[in-house]
C-alpha cells in the first residue's frame, strides 16, 4: 500500500514539474520600455547600507510607540 503511495506522489510530483516547465517556456517575462527607463528601486538603490543603530531607530515593531 505504502509503494502504491509514494508512485502516486511522484506521478503528482513529476505532472506539477512539467507543468511550471511548460509555464516557463510559454510565458516568459518580457519587461516593457517603460521598465527599463525608470529603476525599479528608485532612491533605495542609492542609498548607503544602514548601520544597526540606524535600523533600530527606525525599526516599526516597538509595538503602540511605532504608532
Amino acid at each position: 500500500m505504502e509503494i502504491v503511495v509514494l508512485f502516486v506522489f511522484l506521478a503528482i510530483a513529476l505532472l506539477g514539474w512539467g507543468c511550471g516547465v511548460v509555464h516557463d517556456r510559454l510565458f516568459s517575462y518580457h519587461p516593457l520600455e517603460s521598465e527599463l527607463e525608470t529603476p525599479a528601486h528608485g532612491d533605495h538603490a542609492i542609498q548607503e547600507e544602514m548601520s544597526l543603530k540606524d535600523i533600530l531607530k527606525t525599526n516599526s515593531t516597538k509595538g503602540f510607540d511605532a504608532i
